[in-house]
């Protein structure tokens, strides 16, 4: 509606009489029937928008006041009696001109109409101004310039429309207000209607940054609003404070604040249980899973993925020239990614150089043609040009100056120019690892190889060892004997010092005693390992006593593989004591030497122990479910709850520190029962045949607290009983 069509239903009511119930025509005819009058309601006229000639209140005919001959009810004094109360003019008002927000609101406050309205004048004036941002409100100020006060309630104050995200951003830094979440524009149009009315406390001056950021919390971080009030209420943080954390960008920060929210969530309104919540939460799957999902985080992934990465974590062996996960542990909860960098430099980790590197190529360069986490995976794997040489040159400073350090700091440790070679570095690199290089050094101060240079530094950063330093110099050695590749790849693993490359020319040509190292090896842990080294080469003697009974049951090609094999395997801490005499009584049973049943002998020498099938499902992770089935499978162990057990499928689970370990059947097709033991020959230490909790009474569940180590899970039938079944494993950190 325009102002034009209020002015119309005045001028409509000077000139026809209007009433609230109707206009009467001109002429009185006050026989006619009722029908024959049409009963209008005034804001049908008013909706039709009725133009009539603007005559205004002089436009009435000068008539007698007392009503004589020539007046007419259309010729009445808009004043008088005629018109009900609550239409008639204030007495001796002057037209008021509503210009400005200041009239406007001063009208609502002359008619004592301001508290129900708007609250108070401020109130009003804010409003008036957010509405008239871009442009007068013409409507609601004729209305109001017009109307009587005990109508002043039906003019239509405009509703306030959020900002747009442009102009709410634009607040946001005027403001001085710390931007919510990184990235204001594309916060706001991420969030919409909601986000751009909190920039209403920002509009005209006001400013009001505290209440801009808790409206922007409620909208995007809704979870750590609620528990930043609950903390506020309990005396526990300060809302400032509190608030910052909610947005914080750093990945890490923002995983402290989902634990911390998660954990608020469940503590309600208790104080004592909140309290202990804004305390940084460990993450519940895990130091592992927590160090992993860091480095994620982070961009310090090392070329692996997460799940390789908790796995490598948690058997708690070190790879050759990979990261020392166990000093690394205590870095898994630290409060932001630079911390975290700082954390990894300080417990040894070769990441920390990288990381101030890329903080000074990409964070701190403008014109950065590469993001961090781009930058991060080529660092640790090789830059492959002279960036390698630069990075080799600003190692050391950067090391110094720590990834927390300023741009300024940062970018003064990179040599500009061309690096020069590190001629010693090359040529001590070619000597450790016995790669032929004769005369390097007095070839390299006369004509430096750059490219090897660059290929040396870029493989020792990525920890590829002497194995890498040969192929850079294209240095092919001689092929290992397949049993002395199979000890390295055993013994490796379980010793971060120990080169694959080295050990490999250690055992070519193969010594005597490597075969019986391999046979106890693989049947060892890492920490009997020593034991299995110690070997000398001399046969035990009930091995040579037996050895031709097997040889002869076709299990050996020859007396000497035998002796070597059984040698090894009767040293290994973990074959059972009686293996030998096991061994002897089987190969008898077997008929050998001179009858033997080559089908009865065939596991004569092999000690009963899981760790040895081929079937082992490896179950990695705190909580998941695995897919069995035992149809098939051999019955190797006796199950001390279910008739005898049946055939057994065998879950591996490495459990990294104290933990709850439960499991349970969670769909079956026969009546299962489960087994936990550690070792896998070792005492059972949890048995369960049925659970009359679950779904179906037949299936099975166990709850044990356990400590760090490796535990095997047998999923069996009840008398013998086979079919398919899904566990459902949770390992709960205790």
């Amino acid at each position: 509606m325009v102002r034009g069509g209020w002015r119309s239903v005045v001028a409509l009511c000077a000139l026809g009489g209007c009433v609230l119930g109707g206009c009467v025509p001109d002429g009185g005819g006050g026989d006619d029937p009722p029908d024959a009058r049409p009963d209008l309601e005034p804001a049908i006229i008013i909706d039709q928008m009725v133009e009539l000639p603007d005559v205004g209140f002089d436009a009435a005919p000068d008539a007698a006041p007392d009503g004589g001959a020539d007046s007419t009810p259309g010729d009445a004094d808009v004043t008088g009696d005629f018109l009900p109360p609550d239409m008639a003019p204030e007495p001796d008002a002057a037209p008021l001109g509503i210009e400005s927000c200041e009239a406007a609101c001063g009208r609502y406050a002359a008619c004592d109409e301001l508290a129900d309205r708007f609250g108070d004048l401020d109130a009003c004036l804010r409003h008036c101004e957010r509405v008239s941002r871009l442009g007068p409100p013409e409507e609601w100020w004729g209305c109001v310039e017009l109307e009587t006060c005990n109508l002043l309630r039906l003019c239509p104050v405009p509703p306030i429309e959020p900002l747009p995200c442009a102009e709410v951003c634009d607040l946001v830094g005027e403001c001085g207000v710390d931007d919510p979440r990184g990235d204001c524009v594309d916060t706001c149009e991420e969030f919409g209607d909601p986000f751009r009315a909190c920039g209403d406390v920002l509009f005209g001056g006001v400013c009001d940054g505290d209440g801009f950021r808790r409206c922007a919390v409620d909208v995007t971080f809704p979870q750590c609003g609620a528990t930043c009030l609950a903390g506020v209420a309990c005396n526990l943080v300060r809302e400032g404070e509190c608030l910052d954390r909610c947005f914080d960008p750093d990945p890490l920060a923002q995983r402290s604040r989902r634990r911390v929210n998660a954990c608020a969530a469940g503590a309600g309104d208790d104080c004592l249980r909140l309290d202990a919540c804004f305390v940084d939460q460990p993450d519940p799957i895990g130091v592992c899973a927590g160090l992993c999902e860091a480095k994620q985080l982070c961009g310090l992934d090392l070329g692996i993925d997460s799940i390789a990465c908790i796995q490598a974590c948690s058997s708690g062996e070190q790879a050759p020239g990979g990261p020392d996960y166990a000093a690394e542990g205590a870095c898994a909860n630290s409060p932001s990614c630079p911390e975290f960098a700082v954390c990894l430099d300080a417990a040894g980790a070769r990441v920390g150089p990288c990381f101030a590197w890329c903080q000074a190529t990409t964070t701190c360069d403008p014109e950065a043609d590469q993001g961090r986490q781009a930058c991060m995976t080529e660092c640790v794997s090789g830059f492959g040009d002279e960036d390698t040489l630069r990075f080799g040159a600003a190692a050391p400073c950067l090391a110094d100056a720590g990834p927390g350090a300023d741009c300024d700091a940062l970018t003064a440790c990179i040599p500009q120019g061309e690096p020069m070679v590190d001629c010693e570095g090359v040529c001590g690199a070619l000597d450790r690892c016995r790669v032929p290089a004769e005369g390097c050094r007095a070839g390299c101060a006369e004509a430096p190889d750059r490219p090897l240079a660059i290929c040396l530094a870029d493989t020792q950063r990525a920890g590829d060892g002497c194995g890498g330093v040969a192929a850079c110099a294209d240095y092919a050695p001689p092929a290992p004997p397949a049993a002395c590749e199979a000890l390295c790849d055993v013994v490796t693993p379980c010793d971060g010092e120990v080169d694959p490359y080295l050990c490999r020319l250690d055992c070519t040509p193969l010594p005597p005693e490597v075969p019986a190292q391999l046979a106890c090896a693989e049947f060892a842990g890492c920490a009997d390992l020593p034991a299995c080294l110690a070997l000398d080469g001399v046969a035990n003697p009930t091995c040579v006593d037996l050895c031709p009974g097997a040889v002869a049951c076709g299990l050996y090609p020859d007396v000497a593989a035998c002796e070597a094999r059984c040698t090894g395997l009767a040293a290994s801490p973990r074959t059972p004591a009686d293996f030998l005499q096991r061994a002897g009584d089987c190969l008898t049973a077997a008929g050998a030497p001179a009858a033997c049943d080559p089908v009865a002998a065939a596991n004569c020498f092999a000690p009963a122990s899981c760790d040895l099938r081929d079937d082992l499902i490896y179950f990695n992770g705190n909580q998941g479910r695995v897919n069995t089935d035992t149809r098939g499978l051999p019955d190797a162990y006796d199950s001390p709850c279910a008739g005898g057990g049946a055939a057994e499928a065998i879950i591996v689970i490495n459990v990294a520190g104290p933990a709850n370990l439960r499991a349970f059947i969670f769909d079956a097709d026969y009546d299962t029962a489960l087994n936990l033991f550690s070792p896998c020959d070792g005492p059972n230490i949890a048995c369960n045949d049925d659970d009359f909790n679950l779904p179906d009474g037949l299936w099975s569940s166990i709850e044990v607290a356990v400590d760090a180590g490796t535990y095997y899970l047998m999923v069996e039938g009840f008398n013998g009983g086979t079919g398919t079944a899904t566990v459902d494993i949770t390992i709960t950190p205790r």
